[in-house]
């Protein structure tokens, strides 16, 4: 169904104007973002971009792959700004493999989590044509969220945990909890061994905003700390019941009882919903229960991995990947219940403000096939970075014969 790629935009690594689209099954436009090395076949470059040696932008237009040169070393060649130094090894000191990874890539820059030739640390660089410099030492990189444009890693240097925000580090105690808020903050909950409460930290523009108790007690386990509104709610899980707790209210804290064992919690991207899974017993066994904000989405025989849940943009509804007992994959929202063909499984998705499926990427284990409403884009080997344009168009990347392209289809503006 795509437009035959002509082969003059596959002979050099130049930028090549978008091909406009206006066809049945779509109106948009194709970019060519990456040509890829003819070295590669298509297994390696979905192998990249899995392990963040291949990276697409938030806007999906502008890529940077890591690639060996002649001497072994790895260098991070960007679709606009070109080469960007300096090298990277391949191992640790003691020779073990030790590929870096790309982090973030802008517009203007690149963030490259590995070791330099020469430097015995590795650490998080930045890589610009204008200025290149490491903003960190990390022995070890444990945990990365993004929150919009910005980063938070978790890692470990001397033996110690850190957190690395753009405004500043913050040493955290092994079990410590982090949670990124719509707006840029972190917190922090870390438990004492001589104390059985936990603590917040408010960590904004580079000032610690808040330091107060959180109210989980004794033989209680700290599930998520949620942002709700202006307010903050600890999900805690006791050996019979569960409970979301307000804390740091200056008129006075609440406490309500969740039933079952609370298994998952997630904040909505604005701050305005929350949802939370939970697990109850029945006369038939157990069952687990999937709210948003405090009204029963769905009760059945399932699972679902922390990660399989997708907030709207407008932060008032999600949509759930979760498997049934017989293995079935379903994608729920609070008002629709979608079977997953078998043997096809979720890559990624995008949910409207009504709880509406816009766009969702579907794999087979061999090829992608990316769907916007209810029109199938062809299949492709790679398909990822689902995400809506400004003007509600919706927009992918996919690997296409021999380019890294970006889809853009503003058939349906959602």
């Amino acid at each position: 169904m795509y437009p035959v790629v002509p082969s003059r935009y596959l002979a050099t690594g130049s930028r090549y104007a978008p091909i406009r689209i206006d066809q049945p099954f779509m109106r948009g436009e194709a970019h060519f973002v990456l040509p890829m090395p003819e070295s590669l076949d298509t297994d390696q470059v979905t192998s990249l971009i899995s392990s963040s040696q291949l990276t697409v932008s938030r806007r999906g237009l502008e890529a940077v792959i890591l690639q060996p040169d002649a001497h072994g070393l790895i260098l991070a060649h960007h679709t606009d700004l070109g080469e960007l130094g300096p090298p990277f090894e391949s191992t640790d000191l003691c020779g073990n493999v030790f590929h870096p990874q790309i982090l973030r890539v802008r517009q203007d820059s690149v963030l490259v989590y590995g070791r330099v030739k020469g430097d015995r640390q590795a650490g998080v660089w930045h890589l610009s044509p204008y200025q290149t410099f490491k903003l960190v030492n990390l022995d070890r990189l444990t945990a990365m969220s993004p929150s919009g444009d910005r980063m938070v890693l978790v890692g470990q240097q001397d033996l110690k945990q850190l957190l690395v925000t753009e405004q500043g580090l913050l040493p955290l105690e092994a079990s410590a909890k982090v949670t990124v808020t719509h707006d840029g903050s972190v917190l922090i909950l870390e438990q004492y061994p001589d104390h059985p409460f936990l603590y917040t930290y408010r960590f904004t523009h580079g000032q610690m905003e808040s330091f107060t108790n959180a109210p989980c007690g004794a033989g209680e386990v700290p599930v998520q700390l949620l942002v709700w509104g202006d307010r903050l709610f600890l999900a805690v899980r006791g050996q019979e019941h569960s409970f979301l707790r307000e804390f740091g209210s200056l008129i006075g804290n609440s406490e309500t009882e969740v039933e079952g064992l609370i298994e998952m919690a997630w904040s909505g991207p604005r701050g305005n919903s929350i949802a939370f899974l939970s697990r109850v017993r029945r006369r038939t066994g157990w069952q687990r229960q999937l709210y948003l904000n405090m009204e029963l989405v769905y009760e059945g025989s399932f699972t679902m991995e922390q990660g399989g849940l997708y907030w709207s943009d407008n932060g008032q509804t999600f949509a759930a990947v979760i498997h049934e007992e017989d293995g079935q994959e379903v994608v729920l929202t609070p008002n629709s219940h979608r079977v997953i063909p078998r043997g096809e499984h979720v890559r990624d998705l995008l949910v409207g403000s009504q709880g509406s499926i816009d766009a969702i990427i579907l794999y087979n284990g061999q090829f992608d096939t990316p769907f916007v409403g209810q029109r199938p884009h062809d299949w492709v080997p790679h398909a990822w970075n689902l995400h809506r344009t400004p003007d509600g168009s919706v927009a992918y990347n996919a690997i296409h014969g021999s380019h890294v392209m970006c889809w853009v289809d503003w058939t349906e503006r959602f």
